[in-house]
């Protein structure tokens, strides 16, 4: 079996598939079952480094599959609560400003300049991303129609101020990692993308 063939490539590999199956479950008005599968995708973020570390089944493929997956189910799912009315247009452009400034450096790095990279992601933009999947969780239960229980209410209530933090955190990625990072392993002096 070839090395990036594994269980935690193909948890990582889930949270990108799930997308189009939880616009479907959405679209057909199955909003619990598509609140669920975003739910189970995003804690597979939570368990494919953890196993590829403890099993020793890390692998580039993975560490580079890992933030993309990331970004793909974030943004997708953000412009899915947006067209919802339930985030704010405005983080839905600034985390997509973000994400693909990211995703633009890898194709960079690895095929135009063939650059070799190790990602090791830093805390802040794993708090983003961890954050972002709460955001989407909290924002499909506040956009399910029908009658809204108390825990629902307070949720709303909280989500916009949490959409600010998670705003504050996309910007502060977007012009402090992305360049930095970018740039020193252009250069030579650094070689890792955090």
């Amino acid at each position: 079996m070839k090395a990036w063939l594994n269980l935690p490539n193909a948890l990582t590999f889930s949270r990108i598939a799930v997308v189009p199956l939880v616009f479907a479950l959405w679209g057909n008005g199955y909003f619990l079952l598509a609140t669920i599968c975003a739910g189970l995708a995003a804690l597979t973020d939570f368990f494919d480094g953890r196993i590829a570390r403890a099993t020793n089944q890390v692998t580039m493929t993975g560490a580079i599959l890992d933030p993309v997956a990331d970004k793909v189910m974030v943004t997708s799912l953000f412009g899915l609560l947006t067209y919802e009315g339930v985030m704010p247009g405005w983080l839905l452009a600034v985390a997509v400003l973000r994400n693909v400034s990211q995703l633009l450096s890898i194709p960079i790095l690895m095929w135009w300049k063939k650059i070799n990279f190790k990602v090791r992601p830093a805390f802040i933009p794993k708090f983003a991303s961890a954050f972002a999947f709460v955001l989407v969780i909290a924002g499909f239960a506040v956009a399910v129609p029908g009658e809204k229980s108390a825990l629902v209410h307070v949720v709303q209530s909280v989500l916009p101020a949490a959409y600010l933090v998670q705003g504050v955190l996309e910007l502060q990625i977007l012009v402090t990692y992305v360049p930095s990072f970018f740039f020193q392993i252009l250069k030579g002096s650094h070689d890792t993308f955090e």
